[in-house]
């Protein structure tokens, strides 16, 4: 991180501009300036004092903006290695050709890294990230820490908690950045525990990033449950809010269906696997019949055959003779 010059500037006044450049998606000028802001602050007040909350959720997020250009990036130019790669194989048995090459709009600004610097890159999204985590940690630890032993007032109680909520929610998205699932699926069920009930559109936004990773997870059955509830939450908004001409209803009622929609799609795909398992197992149910009816079959042959010559050996008539 280059040095910052702030001397002289109101440290709001910087934290306006760096907000400015999020809202821009010019997240690396944002996160420049905001980690400067932060370690002064930490200078000043200390490692988790309460006035660095805030500022640490917010370089947090920003962090967060800067891994995922980061990995597009990464993306693009690993899908660019290989189509090289596959044209190169190809070119070796055909002369000419036109040679395909990646909408360069996947990678951060247009740039596809090289090959050899992809390992660089790789590893300068697992910084970014990390960096990312330990701040929107110690993000949580100040709020935390105030909820439970500074909070003196019902507001100040839900206001923590709903930063408490935004926080989760950024860690959720950042372990899903990591494919971490898993660790994914608890943040965004603490970060629901932390929001107020009535607080419907961030409950719906919520259920819907939340229906996604369990998806990853392989839980369909929460998937579907957690579309339902986002659809709940919409339809609230609608009847607590009717006299309220300000609401765009019609935007919220295009939602509903797209969640019912996509919630249909879930369950079709649920049962299509269902199907497919069923046929699975009554394939394997119907080989092993077969095999038991072969044991079957060829321990009745065996016996018989013990019989036959047990008879030719012993035979009941004794004018019967042994062919």
């Amino acid at each position: 991180m280059s040095d910052i010059e702030l001397k002289g500037f109101p440290e709001e006044e910087k934290i306006q501009e760096a907000q400015q450049l999020f809202e821009n998606k010019e997240y690396d000028a944002a996160a420049e300036i905001l980690g400067k802001i932060l370690e002064e602050r930490q200078e000043k007040y200390g490692e988790v004092a309460y006035e660095l909350g805030d500022l640490s959720y917010r370089y947090g997020k920003c962090m967060l903006e800067v891994a995922k250009e980061q990995n597009r990036c990464l993306f693009a130019s690993q899908m660019q290695k290989a189509i090289s790669e596959r044209n190169q194989k190809e070119g070796e048995q055909q002369e000419g050709g036109e040679q395909e090459v990646i909408d360069p709009f996947l990678g951060k600004g247009g740039v596809i890294v090289p090959p050899e610097e992809l390992q660089d890159l790789k590893n300068d999204v697992e910084d970014t990230l990390e960096t990312g985590w330990q701040t929107l940690e110690l993000a949580r630890l100040i709020y935390e820490t105030q909820l439970k032993e500074k909070c003196s007032s019902a507001a100040d109680a839900k206001h923590l908690k709903q930063q408490l909520s935004l926080i989760h929610v950024t860690l959720a998205e950042l372990t899903s950045e990591r494919d971490m699932f898993d660790q994914a699926e608890n943040e965004y069920l603490t970060a629901l525990e932390y929001l107020p009930l009535e607080e419907y559109l961030q409950r719906a936004s919520i259920s819907v990033a939340l229906a996604v990773v369990y998806l990853y997870n392989d839980k369909m059955s929460e998937s579907i449950s957690q579309y339902q509830n986002a659809s709940h939450y919409m339809h609230h908004i609608i009847q607590e809010n009717k006299e309220n001409h300000e609401i765009n209803y019609q935007d919220i009622k295009d939602r509903i269906t797209q969640l019912k929609k996509k919630q249909r799609e879930i369950e079709e795909q649920k049962e299509r696997e269902q199907q497919e398992n069923d046929d699975e197992e009554d394939e394997e149910e119907a080989k092993m019949n077969d095999s038991f009816d072969f044991q079957a079959t060829s321990t009745i042959a065996v016996r018989r055959q013990r019989e036959d010559n047990d008879e030719d050996e012993n035979p009941k008539d004794p004018k019967r003779k042994k062919l």
